[in-house]
């Protein structure tokens, strides 16, 4: 799988063995076409649409290396919650 668009925190999580899906964040290139929207929505991105620049989705991360390698696909990164405010 190639990691070269993978954040450090996303990269640390897959050398982790783990099972189930991950939730990222992919930031675009540039606006996706339709088909590119159909594509992506088959690949589990329901938010895919031709006017959005980041869509989040929790996917297998074996297909993450397949979404990686997409030209419009700038950047994953690993989607982490916040903590509450504690005091």
């Amino acid at each position: 799988m190639s990691g070269s668009k993978f954040d450090a925190a996303l990269s640390l999580a897959l050398a982790r063995p783990q099972g189930g899906n991950v939730d990222v964040s992919v930031r675009l290139c540039s606006q996706l076409t339709a088909d590119e929207v159909r594509a992506f929505q088959q690949m589990g991105m329901a938010d895919a649409d031709t006017r959005r620049r980041v869509l989040f989705a929790c996917l297998p991360a074996d297909a993450l290396g397949e979404l990686a390698r997409h030209e419009k696909v700038a950047r994953l990164s690993l989607v982490q919650r916040l903590a509450p405010n504690i005091k």
